[in-house]
């Protein structure tokens, strides 16, 4: 499996720098996250990041397309593409935080569908028509394209697992971590791939996990609580429908995510989510399901469970508050050497 990790741009120096030392430490991919009103602003952070590192894949994880114009998304992942030598992915969903701080709604599965078509378009460099106008990227160069940029296609439900199996080159399942889990959205998005005539084995299956490092696993739980309430949030609002949620753990889930504040999304602290999160008893289940997380024993033993699904193809760990603790080098230099030598 390979690994990738992403940052809220709280900081564009020290993103630089995790940048930096992630590309040290062994991973392959590092995201930074779209969401203007909680973190800076998403491009030039990636610009800066682009420019500091030179074997990683880089890119938005993820970005939206109702905070972005899918022209100005394809231009940017252009540039982005353009000043790495071919480093650039593009993660994209419906939309959170960036939308639900502007008091917007997340697109359409059928809009999302739409806008990775159009960029697929452009990054070909042919026209695409918005509200009657033909609209290209006239500056990419005649001799190369980006339409060789890998599209990440974040994705929970069964009907947005399904579509990004017909167009997606890779798909961040967040829907867990359980082995149950994992093998009903995997089975989503094949299915998906077949109905488009694909070969399943084409669309690379990634999974989105919540991640910390401590001396013991409650410590460790405690620190992320905030992160497991985002994440379940962010898979269930919709619907439990295909998503393997146990009976026992729906109501106190439906709480969950009708008394969820996006304007706290991956705050750390005494913050709302996390006391919802306590006074519902769901802090062990949300992170067996969403978490590596508890000793350095205890995280290599849930990433060598995933890997032995044989349906995981690399792990998106956020890591966006992590403060003094370091976690990325804990990760890079205590959990991941362990696992790749299995």
């Amino acid at each position: 499996m390979e690994f990738g990790i992403s940052f809220l741009p709280h900081d564009t120096e020290t993103m630089v720098r995790k940048a930096r030392r992630a590309e040290e430490l062994g991973f392959e991919l590092f995201g930074v996250a779209d969401s203007q009103c909680i973190a800076r602003e998403l491009y030039t952070t990636l610009g800066a990041v682009a420019h500091a590192t030179s074997s990683m894949e880089v890119g938005p994880v993820v970005t939206n397309p109702v905070t972005r114009h899918p022209a100005v998304t394809a231009s940017a992942i252009a540039t982005v593409h353009e000043c790495t030598d071919g480093r650039a992915i593009l993660g994209i969903a419906t939309g959170d935080s960036a939308v639900y701080t502007l008091g917007e709604r997340p697109a359409r599965l059928a809009e999302l569908e739409g806008t990775v078509e159009k960029l697929r378009t452009l990054w070909r460099g042919e026209p695409v028509e918005f509200d009657g106008e033909s609209v290209s990227l006239r500056w990419l160069p005649e001799t190369g394209t980006a339409d060789d940029v890998s599209i990440m296609f974040a994705a929970e439900g069964p009907k947005t697992l399904r579509t990004a199996g017909r167009i997606a080159d890779r798909v961040i399942v967040g829907l867990g971590l359980l082995p149950e889990v994992i093998e009903e959205a995997v089975g989503a998005v094949n299915e998906g791939a077949r109905s488009a005539g694909r070969d399943p084995d084409d669309v690379e299956i990634w999974v989105l996990s919540q991640v910390n490092v401590a001396d013991s696993y409650r410590v460790a739980v405690d620190e992320i609580k905030m992160g497991i309430a985002a994440s379940a949030h962010h898979s269930l609002q919709f619907t439990f429908e295909g998503k393997s949620v146990p009976e026992t753990y729906e109501d106190d889930l439906r709480e969950l995510v009708n008394r969820y504040d996006p304007n706290e999304h991956e705050e750390t602290g005494e913050t709302t989510n996390k006391r919802i999160v306590e006074e519902l008893g769901l802090t062990d289940y949300l992170a067996d399901r969403y978490a590596i997380v508890g000793t350095v024993d205890d995280c290599v033993e849930k990433i060598r469970t995933i890997e032995a699904t044989g349906a995981v193809d690399g792990i998106v760990m956020p890591l966006h508050r992590e403060e003094d603790r370091d976690l990325l080098t804990r990760l890079g230099r205590d959990v991941l050497p362990r696992v790749r030598e299995d």
